[in-house]
């Protein structure tokens, strides 16, 4: 799950994630409180780019191949294999595979943490660190997901550093049982928004195609195709 770039991101130490982890939620917990309400729906558990409150079904995982490039050339110059594995009902977890070598360590980390649920009309809320493919780095965030009925909003934070906080913002809609189309956006120089459309083939199969609009100069506009398998553990 992620959009692609260049790689300007530093590898962030453990022991400070943690750190920008509870100052992001102090900073966006009153903001995402505030979308409190209605139900969140679980189609999957993440958009082009940034993650979303929604988690794997109990017992189950996914394995996704996502190939990404400039679209002017539609050639490939960031490949990696991404899993996701549900561990309970409130919480996931995965190893990222940079197959091309280009990060400064070829495995990336992602984590889920479920604060609340959608339960009894609120929107659930979730906390963790997500591979980035524009900065091929673990970055972590807060993330709050609403389900209007026709739509679900996707709002939170992400902070690679202390100098580059960034917001994140998403939405998703099925068209049918089979389409669904989804745009997101991270703000910040190098990074993207994004629009995309995912064909569900089965319930254990999906593939997502979106296009990338960079934020700043200097920057093409990119593509990105993610091919999912979800099975059983």
């Amino acid at each position: 799950m992620g959009g692609s770039g260049y790689h300007v991101g530093a590898r962030l130490r453990r022991t400070t994630r943690g750190a920008r982890m509870v100052k992001l939620a102090r900073v966006l917990l009153p903001v995402l409180i505030g979308l409190w309400s209605v139900p969140a729906s679980a189609l999957f558990t993440g958009l082009v780019q940034i993650p979303t409150a929604r988690v794997l079904d109990p017992n189950t995982y996914n394995v996704q191949f996502e190939f990404d490039g400039p679209l002017s050339e539609t050639a490939v110059d960031t490949n990696l294999l991404e899993t996701q594995f549900s561990l309970n009902p409130r919480l996931e977890a995965g190893i990222d595979l940079d197959m091309n070598g280009t990060s400064k360590s070829r495995f990336l980390g992602n984590l889920k943490y479920v604060i609340c649920t959608a339960e009894q009309g609120r929107c659930a809320l979730a906390l963790g660190g997500f591979t980035l493919t524009s900065q091929l780095d673990d970055v972590p965030y807060v993330i709050a997901t609403r389900d209007f009925g026709g739509f679900t909003l996707h709002v939170g934070g992400a902070e690679l550093d202390e100098a580059h906080p960034w917001w994140l913002l998403g939405a998703d809609s099925g068209i049918s049982n089979k389409v669904v189309w989804m745009a997101d956006y991270i703000s910040g120089e190098g990074n993207y928004s994004s629009v995309g459309v995912q064909y569900n083939f089965s319930n254990r199969f999906n593939v997502q195609w979106a296009v990338l609009f960079p934020n700043s100069s200097g920057f093409g506009t990119r593509f990105s195709l993610q091919i999912t398998i979800i099975g059983p553990s």
